[in-house]
């Protein structure tokens, strides 16, 4: 699997990639809304199974690189979760307000109903996180309902398509 937006690849994780990528599960910031920081032993877990998940099912998230430097700036993808498919992202705090957590999110919500044919995509974000709700709403999820989701509040969507 590899997309290409105008400044973005995206592509199925290495597991090399867990330089990159344990720093970016590992900031506070990041985190805020997600469970607090992983160490580098919960990110390299989490990397496998994205790597795992690539090999045996043909998705997960993806990881997202500059398309100029290369360099991983976080990911957005896919993960099975019961009786739907969950949608989400996660990207370095350096790279948040640019636009790229938009960019990507477009090609890989377009790649999973086009390619793989994804039926019930779901979205969920902190009810507080307003930048991650903006995307949301802004890839057509429809709000579904309110929840708690590791004791806060929380927002889940539902992707509807034309």
């Amino acid at each position: 699997m590899q997309l290409e937006t105008q400044r973005l690849n995206i592509r199925y994780f290495r597991a090399e990639d867990i330089t990159a990528y344990a720093p970016i599960a590992g900031d506070p910031d990041v985190m805020k809304f997600l469970g607090g920081p992983q160490t580098l032993e919960q990110s390299q877990t989490y990397l496998d199974e994205m790597v795992e998940l690539a090999a045996t099912q043909g998705l997960g998230r993806y990881a997202v690189e500059l398309k100029q430097s290369g360099e991983l700036i976080g990911f957005c993808g896919f993960r099975p979760v019961r009786e739907f498919v969950d949608f989400g992202y996660r990207y370095a705090k350096a790279y948040w307000g640019q636009g790229l957590a938009l960019e990507a999110a477009q090609a890989v919500r377009r790649y999973g109903l086009d390619v793989l044919k994804m039926q019930n995509m779901e979205a969920g974000a902190a009810a507080e996180n307003v930048a991650s709700v903006k995307i949301l709403d802004q890839l057509g999820f429809k709000y579904r309902e309110e929840l708690i989701y590791d004791g806060e509040p929380a927002v889940r969507f539902r992707d509807i398509q034309d």
